[in-house]
């Protein structure tokens, strides 16, 4: 599915709106994005290939950015509530950047995409001030999902009761969840540290603020999740020597 939306600086557009047809400096926004889509965006980027866009379909991809004559594409992953069918916390988002479009794919929907729609000085014409919204937007709800996991690692952390084999159980839980946000933050992070050192990019002084505290909040999302993952080890390597120790007394006894 693809909405075609425009919010051009010039036209003295005020909000977001959706058009039938291709026109410069549009967004392409494609949700439960398939395979035919893939091949009616490769005629419009003809400089990359099915090969350089289909790893959006992996489950695993990691996140990185290529640059393709003028076309970019930047494959990052979002934080996701689990399903059934899927093994990952996270998914593939792509963006594709050329000077005619901005491009995104998802193999699903994603929620925070709405915050877009009310960003007041945010417009598709301005491309890369668009992509440091993107990213920014995603590591907040990385930030947002780390804090709700950090409150729960706390409470178990000064719990003044024995704990029991269910909260282990979440415990464990937890550590995979930001273990897997961990691989996909660190390469975002790096991407992120490239754009703001201008290796892809070139930046106006209007956008050094938002690339900075883009930055920093991909930064702070990492070496939080980080922190985290660190105290459950502890948590951890501490209960299983209470148990231990608890298995030993019981089997002396005997």
């Amino acid at each position: 599915m693809v909405k075609i939306l425009k919010k051009i600086l010039k036209d003295g557009d005020q909000q977001f709106t959706e058009v039938n047809e291709l026109i410069s400096n549009a967004w392409l926004q494609y949700t439960n994005v398939g395979k035919e889509d893939i091949l009616t965006i490769l005629k419009l980027c003809p400089e990359i290939e099915y090969e350089d866009i289909d790893d959006i379909f992996d489950e695993f991809e990691i996140p990185r950015i290529e640059k393709h004559q003028n076309t970019y594409v930047i494959i990052l992953r979002t934080p996701q509530q689990k399903k059934l069918y899927s093994q990952s916390n996270t998914q593939t988002f792509t963006i594709i950047l050329n000077p005619s479009y901005i491009i995104t794919l998802s193999p699903g929907t994603e929620d925070f995409m709405n915050k877009i729609y009310s960003s007041k000085d945010l417009y598709t014409s301005q491309k890369i001030k668009f992509i440091i919204k993107l990213l920014t937007l995603i590591s907040d709800e990385y930030n947002s999902l780390i804090r709700q996991y950090s409150i729960s690692v706390r409470k178990l952390q000064y719990s003044k009761n024995e704990i029991n084999s269910k909260e282990i159980s979440n415990l464990i839980m937890i550590e995979e969840i930001l273990s897997e946000y961990l691989t996909a933050l660190i390469p975002i992070k790096s991407i992120a540290y490239n754009i703001l050192d201008g290796k892809y990019f070139k930046l106006y002084e209007d956008d050094m603020d938002l690339l900075e505290d883009m930055y920093n909040s991909i930064d702070q999302a990492t070496s939080t999740c980080e922190l985290i993952v660190n105290n459950i080890k502890s948590l951890r390597d501490n209960y299983q020597v209470i148990f231990s120790n608890s298995l030993n007394n019981k089997i002396n006894f005997l």
